[in-house]
């Protein structure tokens, strides 16, 4: 009896004390982050991400609603407000590639099967994102279309002379994303 007044008596005392800690988290700061690690900081703090106007990876963030430091319930929506980069990073040279089928697939996994290919990409900007979930940013989205079609070879970097100049000309594939569950 003893024993069963005092298991009570803690479990009223860890709901009044630390019932915060079991349902609210503190939102990060994210600002100035880019728009991946943002995403991933949010949502690794159990929060979900909605970023309402389209956006390119490229993309860093300028404005986060609740502020950084709050205190909020766990699965909350963080809204961000991006800003588009001055500079996309260099391009290695690549080669001929063979166009996998992508349709349907998670962004995150297209971008991953391209890249262990040696292959360049780059994707449209990405629709708003309203309540994301998913265990990464990309993991929102879906292939909706892509270029070259599937099965389509097609040479990633050429090389020309002109003028007496070496110069190379390099494609990328290029992906078209939707919102999972919305393609």
């Amino acid at each position: 009896m003893k024993m069963a007044a005092l298991g009570a008596a803690l479990a009223s005392l860890f709901l009044l004390a630390g019932s915060s800690s079991l349902y609210q988290v503190v939102v990060p700061a994210v600002v100035a982050d880019d728009v991946s690690s943002a995403y991933w900081d949010l949502h690794d703090a159990g929060l979900t991400v909605a970023i309402d106007e389209p956006f390119s990876l490229d993309g860093f963030v300028t404005r986060q609603t609740p502020a950084p430091g709050r205190e909020v319930r766990r699965g909350s929506v963080v809204s961000l407000e991006l800003r588009a980069a001055d500079f996309n990073g260099s391009l290695p040279t690549g080669g001929w590639l063979m166009m996998p089928s992508l349709i349907g697939v998670r962004l995150d996994l297209a971008t991953r099967t391209l890249r262990a290919l040696g292959a360049l990409w780059n994707f449209a900007p990405l629709p708003p994102l309203r309540a994301g979930t998913g265990p990464n940013l990309l993991a929102n989205y879906v292939v909706r279309a892509q270029h070259p079609r599937p099965g389509k070879g097609f040479a990633q970097t050429r090389w020309r002379i002109v003028e007496g100049d070496l110069i190379t000309v390099t494609r990328t594939a290029g992906l078209e994303a939707a919102l999972r569950g919305e393609e």
